[in-house]
């Protein structure tokens, strides 16, 4: 997915720091779950205002201890602007959204729900305070994600 964006990273001067470490392969709609980075990566990318700044991607073997499910997280974190409290409460709803008349808010709204089919979880971490503002994007994909009942 970085590909697709490398064009619009480097016009935007966001540097991306990237790790891949899993062994793997998850069952999944991958048509889905690059929808999903798709979106997380743009949203990244326009949290950082063409300003510049660091998109973390990574991967690697987890472990959901809730349901002890083995499987994949993916990390993506930007060094943008953060997300507001209380709009942290609003996130993944349908039809919110921080973009005005650029945005529909359906991206995380459809990402959490195919997140959801595929049996993960997606967890959001956020700071705005100027000066140190970030974003981070956990989502765990159990490797046999759709043949899970």
């Amino acid at each position: 997915m970085l590909d697709l964006y490398r064009a619009k990273l480097e016009n935007a001067a966001v540097h991306v720091k990237r790790r891949e470490r899993m062994a793997e392969s998850v069952v999944c709609l991958e048509s889905e779950i690059r929808q999903v980075l798709t979106n997380l990566i743009r949203n990244a990318i326009d949290a950082m205002n063409g300003n510049g700044g660091t998109l973390f991607v990574r991967s690697r073997e987890a472990t959901n201890w809730r349901n002890m499910a083995r499987g994949v997280l993916i990390t993506v974190a930007d060094t943008g602007s953060g997300i507001k409290p209380e709009v942290m409460k609003k996130l993944c709803t349908a039809f919110f959204t921080t973009k005005g008349i650029g945005g529909t808010g359906l991206g995380l709204w459809v990402s959490a729900e195919i997140v959801k089919r595929h049996h993960g979880r997606m967890t959001i971490r956020s700071d705005s305070e100027p000066g140190k503002s970030w974003t981070v994007f956990e989502l765990f994909l159990p490797y046999q994600g759709l043949g899970a009942k």
